[in-house]
């Protein structure tokens, strides 16, 4: 993720498949506004583009601590997955506290600079259950990025929601490898198809990428989860 995409207000391009994404948490205004006084998430809200806030989110979920901490606890754990600066790290927790996903203290006051702890706040713990819960898009870059942060913070958050998550991804994998199926047989002239070789051909490649995340997920990711 380079500097420019994190500078951009509430959008920009989205980055290719280098983990540089922009950060974009353009619904939050929206989920907050839906969420109520429970902070319970939307329930038919989706997560179509996987985006950094969901890092420190889920690293806020483990319990407060000041935006260096989170930056380091980051470095440790999903800094391989993720290409986040430090000054990109602080840029996303400035706007997750705006948008009322977590919360700053009063300044402490001692040696140094000033620091601020962060605390999740309820809005932005049900934006994180909702997210954690919900299967990836069926992408390789989605798959790549998103799902294996979901999974990191599945281990980490309950024993059993590490199966429940992969069992969930297999399903909509193979619900879009259906989808694509239907497409690459579809034929010009039939009510519904576009028709045309391009398409067909389109969809073979989707199917070939989607038939190797769905080996990844039922030989490689789902042996490491315990059973």
């Amino acid at each position: 993720m380079d500097g420019r995409a994190v500078s951009q207000p509430f959008g920009g391009n989205r980055g290719g498949d280098t983990g540089q994404l922009p950060v974009d948490i353009r619904n939050a205004p929206s989920i907050l506004s839906t969420m109520g006084k429970t902070g319970s998430a939307p329930r038919n809200y989706h997560f179509p583009d996987v985006r950094p806030e969901y890092v420190p989110l889920g690293l806020l979920s483990e319990g407060p601590a000041h935006g260096y901490g989170i930056y380091r606890r980051f470095k440790k754990t999903l800094g391989g997955l993720w290409r986040i600066s430090e000054s990109q790290m602080y840029a996303i927790l400035k706007r997750i506290v705006t948008h009322g996903l977590a919360e700053e203290s009063a300044p402490e006051i001692g040696e140094g600079a000033a620091r601020r702890l962060i605390t999740l706040s309820p809005s932005g713990r049900a934006l994180f259950d909702a997210w954690i819960s919900e299967p990836t898009v069926c992408s390789p870059r989605l798959l790549r990025l998103e799902f294996l942060t979901r999974l990191f913070f599945a281990r980490r958050l309950a024993p059993d929601l590490p199966r429940k998550i992969v069992s969930s991804q297999m399903d909509a994998v193979r619900a879009q490898l259906r989808r694509l199926e239907e497409l690459r047989g579809c034929t010009g002239g039939r009510e519904g198809c576009a028709g045309g070789e391009i398409d067909g051909l389109a969809a073979a490649l989707r199917i070939t990428q989607l038939s190797g995340a769905e080996k990844w997920l039922l030989e490689d990711v789902l042996p490491t989860i315990t059973p």
